[in-house]
């Protein structure tokens, strides 16, 4: 249990450490307005986040925190997704590009 805790504790908080704190600081120091550059990649990453982490979220506890074989297979195919539709995202230019800027960038003025 405490390997299974350390593969989602130390990454989330990795992040919330290594990506709140600065923005925190740059919020604070920075007038309280910062703008971060676009990049294709980030939506699909954080969609795929969300969905992997909010899935272990429902399935661990129902299985009883028991993690087995079936499971590892099912984020093994997930990352495989993910991966593919990394590549075709950014193969596939600005298409796919204007679609995942519709969808999560706001028309905030930086």
């Amino acid at each position: 249990r405490m390997g299974a805790a350390g593969c989602f504790g130390g990454p989330l908080f990795n992040l919330c450490i290594g990506a709140g704190v600065p923005m925190l600081l740059a919020s604070v120091f920075g007038g309280g307005h910062f703008c971060l550059a676009y990049e294709r990649s980030v939506p699909l990453g954080v969609l795929a986040l969300l969905l992997s982490q909010s899935t272990s979220l429902i399935v661990l506890p129902l299985r009883g925190f028991n993690l087995d074989r079936s499971f590892g297979f099912f984020l093994v195919i997930f990352y495989a997704a993910f991966m593919t539709l990394s590549i075709v995202f950014e193969v596939a230019g600005s298409g796919a590009d204007q679609t995942l800027r519709n969808l999560f960038v706001t028309n905030a003025q930086c």
